[in-house]
């Protein structure tokens, strides 16, 4: 009985915190990118080179692709390392952004 009752609090402790966790939308310019690869060598779980050596989104936070641009929505968990990779990034091809 005490596991099921761990288990249940657990559960709702986890379902609030992942509520009041912020997210952000992280957008990669593809057509600015120069591909230097400063992005994902300073924030590899948010970023890596696509077939052109070009940043894009990880697939785990990726909710869109094209030639022209990746898009992500991460959380509080790496926000800190993909603003360091947006401020790195010497073409600024990086927005981060809150989402309300």
């Amino acid at each position: 009985m005490l596991d099921a009752l761990e288990n249940f609090l657990l559960e709702q402790f986890t379902d609030e915190a992942e509520e009041t966790m912020a997210k952000y939308r992280v957008k990669v310019d593809k057509d600015t990118c120069i591909a230097c690869g400063v992005c994902y060598s300073t924030c590899p779980d948010v970023f890596e080179p696509d077939e052109e050596n070009k940043s894009q989104v990880v697939s785990k936070y990726r909710v869109s692709a094209s030639q022209n641009a990746s898009e992500g929505i991460i959380d509080d968990s790496v926000a800190d390392c993909a603003q360091s990779a947006k401020d790195t990034c010497p073409v600024q091809a990086i927005t981060v952004e809150t989402i309300e």
